[in-house]
């Protein structure tokens, strides 16, 4: 993830948790707790196991 700018909070926040599989991804450990992987991959319905990786790598950069 590149550093900019951000017009306001909102705009900074969705820069992390944009796309579809991160924002379920932060939603099913915020409901849940955190979480094996695989018991992950089963909560977020539909995400391939490489998609999964992808958010996850995308989330821990982002911190």
């Amino acid at each position: 993830m590149t550093e900019r700018g951000f017009y306001c909070g909102l705009d900074a926040a969705l820069s992390v948790v944009g796309g579809r599989w991160k924002f379920l991804v932060l939603w099913q450990l915020a409901v849940h707790g955190p979480q094996r992987f695989g018991r992950l991959r089963r909560l977020v319905d539909g995400v391939t196991e490489k998609m999964l990786i992808s958010a996850l790598k995308d989330l821990e950069a982002a911190t």
